[in-house]
């Protein structure tokens, strides 16, 4: 999933290096939020059920997006380990 928002150039919103405009007025914030709400579609259209469940009732890509990582990824990093290693197994293949 992380792959995907960032070869659509979206992971800058969801993981807050592009954070939230605070004029919800202006030009910048109709510009992230047309972003984040694309990060949502993405997110929404890419995960499970189970994972769809936990995060239906937000708007934003970025708070689904957080909440996933809340939920699913543990703070040893060890989902990140494991993504590495199949990547890398599938390299050598």
């Amino acid at each position: 999933m992380e792959l995907l928002l960032d070869v659509d150039e979206l992971l800058v919103v969801t993981t807050g290096a592009n954070p939230e405009p605070k004029n919800r007025k202006s030009d910048e914030w109709k510009e992230w939020r047309k972003l984040d709400k694309r990060a949502g579609l993405e997110i929404m259209l890419n995960v499970d059920e189970k994972k769809s469940e936990v995060i239906r009732k937000f708007t934003s890509g970025a708070t689904m997006w957080a909440k996933l990582k809340e939920v699913y990824e543990p703070p040893d990093g060890t989902t990140k380990l494991h993504t590495l290693t199949t990547l890398f197994n599938m390299w050598v293949l």
